[in-house]
């Protein structure tokens, strides 16, 4: 019963959506080891297309939640870009993996001009994106245009 128990006790982070990319290639290392001044920070990572379709609904409150879980094996810390963001009433936050920390809201008083930016940073090669809203729409709000892989 335990045993149970306990699994139906972590269901909420098996159910996250996820997608995990491919570890650094030989380019994306080269940058990141790259001798000289400055030092590059991180790299910039293309997300697949299709990215958005990996996240989950699910119910928080009372209110649908989507989410979504990235990793980039090796990282250090993470962020990622958002795009064409128009959130209307609705929220989005950047967490650890764990949800020791998250970050946000990020509303539509947050985006700049052309409804691109870049989320807070996140420790760990995880992070998970959440969008919480009054109701469920048809599509996301949002695109993620690139995720920042730091050492």
């Amino acid at each position: 019963m335990r045993r149970v128990l306990a699994c139906l006790l972590a269901a909420p982070v098996l159910l996250l959506g996820g997608l995990k990319l491919k570890p650094l290639g030989a380019e994306e290392r080269r940058l990141l080891d790259a001798p000289g001044t400055p030092k590059v920070a991180g790299v910039h990572r293309p997300l697949p297309a299709g990215a958005l379709n990996k996240g989950k609904w699910v119910k928080a409150g009372g209110q649908p939640l989507w989410r979504l879980e990235i990793q980039s094996p090796g990282a250090a810390s993470l962020r990622v870009e958002f795009a064409a963001f128009q959130v209307g009433s609705g929220k989005v936050r950047v967490c650890e993996k764990n949800g020791k920390r998250c970050y946000g809201p990020y509303t539509a008083q947050t985006l700049m001009d052309n409804g691109s930016f870049w989320s807070d940073v996140v420790d760990g090669d995880t992070i998970v994106i959440e969008f919480s809203n009054a109701s469920k729409p048809a599509t996301l709000p949002f695109r993620l245009a690139r995720l920042s892989h730091m050492k």
